[in-house]
């Protein structure tokens, strides 16, 4: 199964950066309960230990994304079942609020939900501005507030390597 490690799981110390500690392309095996949280799934640290470990190292390419255009976000925001991690493309005008802490994401033609980066890094930061239209490749993680489409990214205005084939 492919999904994604929050970096407070990533060692029993601070960990500065993910990249410190992983790469991608590491193969990583993660073991604990699971639990659902905003319609997707997610590893619970509150109902016991998580462990990690490596296994090894492969070349990374990423599945055929899923298009989420306006009407797609506004499907999405309706969805009543959790559900795994999903790649996806998705293109809109970034609008960054809260002091920088929210960077969303606003989908031409959706009139019910827009776009949200969740947990988005400095790195990713840097490569989006306030009113500006970027492309985001990512997994859909989550919908919260029953309006937001969460996507942790992987490729900002950046097609990554994708596997040909049907979207995951």
């Amino acid at each position: 199964v492919d999904g994604l490690l929050h970096i407070s799981e990533m060692s029993w110390g601070r960990v500065e950066s993910p990249k410190k500690v992983f790469k991608v392309g590491d193969v990583v095996t993660v073991s604990g309960p699971i639990s659902s949280y905003n319609k997707g799934f997610q590893f619970d640290t509150r109902n016991g230990d998580i462990t990690v470990t490596k296994d090894g190292e492969v070349e990374v390419t990423y599945p055929e994304p899923m298009v989420i255009d306006g009407a797609k976000a506004d499907e999405l925001v309706t969805r009543s079942a959790d559900e795994y991690l999903i790649f996806v493309k998705m293109t809109g005008t970034v609008s960054i609020s809260g002091d920088g802490k929210y960077y969303n994401v606003a989908i031409e033609g959706a009139t019910a939900s827009q776009g949200s980066f969740y947990g988005i890094t400095d790195e990713h930061k840097a490569l989006v501005a306030n009113g500006e239209v970027a492309t985001i490749y990512g997994y859909l993680s989550s919908i919260s507030s029953g309006k937001y489409v969460n996507i942790i990214a992987t490729h900002i205005n950046e097609e990554p390597t994708v596997t040909p084939g049907e979207p995951e």
